[in-house]
């Protein structure tokens, strides 16, 4: 069974669906040790496709499909949508993919931003190294590169992943206007790619759990994702990690304790209704049970600072066991969080 993980929230924690195809200060960065330095290579799916597509050689042609197996069927499957009554080489499907203007386009703009990919692997290497020292049992897969067409940008299937590096050509990259929002621009940038796989491993490994979940439950969840990125990435600066500009994640600060009074004055932290969750937790201009100079997701920020809070005041806590086990209201009492 593969996973395909959509990095867009439409219920407030990231999106999964099955496919059956086959601190001592306050604000301080707790830094940890690498127990192990996993070598990564990004296997250049993306600059072997088209090369597959003209080859006329069927010995190739069956090598190819070999070498990236099991991505390759899942690439023209659940990626392209291509017909399944051309498996297993796709090739009237591929053709046409590869030969589209636009397509085109954003391959040789890959090509361009990506031809070397070596500081990517490094960061990955040292990413990954850090996720297994609180994840000791986790076995790093293979990982490649592709071009989707704007589509989902990170994949996650049995034994491997794969990055749709077109959804990562900058901020201000041409083709982008008119297809994303601008509070998701700031994410297509060439330095997210470490953050946004590591993003979906642990969502994947690691899923929210509880069902009838309060906002409470949801906020403390993200919020130990936060808190562990920050552990496996000690060089990220806060706003990256959560995807706010420097001046949205000032207001925060600014107006945290007037975020947390209404958050408990409206009963909004006990609260079962989605809709509501989808409103504090979702990517969106701002958070809308709020004010419009909010950030969007505001409630994964309120999370941070609860687990944060909760971690000063117990050391010993692990936080592994925060994202695994039901810990909210532990979280929220023992934290003695405030605003």
């Amino acid at each position: 069974m593969s996973k395909i993980l959509y990095r867009k929230l439409k219920t407030g924690i990231l999106t999964i669906s099955i496919i059956l195809i086959a601190t001592a200060c306050k604000d301080s960065k707790r830094k940890i040790i690498t127990t192990q330095i996993f070598p990564i290579h990004i296997e250049r799916f993306d600059r072997h496709l088209p090369e597959y597509v003209s080859s006329e050689d069927s010995v190739f042609r069956d090598n190819f499909r070999k070498k990236y197996s099991p991505f390759f069927s899942l690439y023209c499957q659940s990626i392209l949508k291509l017909s399944p009554e051309t498996a297993p080489e796709y090739l009237p499907g591929l053709k046409r993919f590869v030969s589209d203007t636009a397509v085109k386009v954003l391959y040789a703009d890959c090509e361009n931003e990506y031809s070397d990919m070596s500081d990517l692997e490094n960061n990955l290497s040292e990413a990954f190294g850090r996720y297994g020292a609180f994840f000791p049992e986790y076995k790093v897969p293979r990982i490649l590169s592709h071009v989707s067409g704007l589509g989902v940008p990170v994949i996650i299937a049995d034994s491997l992943i794969s990055v749709s590096i077109d959804n990562y050509l900058g901020s201000d990259y041409r083709l982008y206007k008119g297809l994303f929002y601008d509070y998701e621009l700031k994410s297509k940038i060439r330095r997210q790619i470490p953050l946004d796989i590591i993003s979906a491993v642990i969502y994947t490994e690691e899923p929210f759990r509880k069902e009838n979940a309060t906002l409470l439950d949801h906020i403390v969840y993200e919020g130990a994702v936060i808190y562990l990125l920050e552990q496996i990435f000690p060089d990220k600066k806060e706003e990256d990690l959560l995807g706010f500009s420097q001046e949205q994640l000032n207001w925060c600060r600014k107006n945290e304790s007037k975020i947390w009074n209404k958050m408990v004055r409206e009963k909004h932290l006990f609260s079962g209704d989605m809709l509501l969750q989808n409103k504090y937790l979702n990517p969106a201009p701002f958070t809308s049970p709020l004010t419009a100079e909010s950030p969007g997701r505001t409630g994964r920020w309120i999370g941070y600072q609860l687990v944060k809070a909760y971690l000063r005041n117990v050391p010993e806590a692990n936080i592994t066991d925060i994202i695994r086990q039901d810990m909210a209201n532990t979280v929220l009492k023992q934290s003695k969080y405030k605003g």
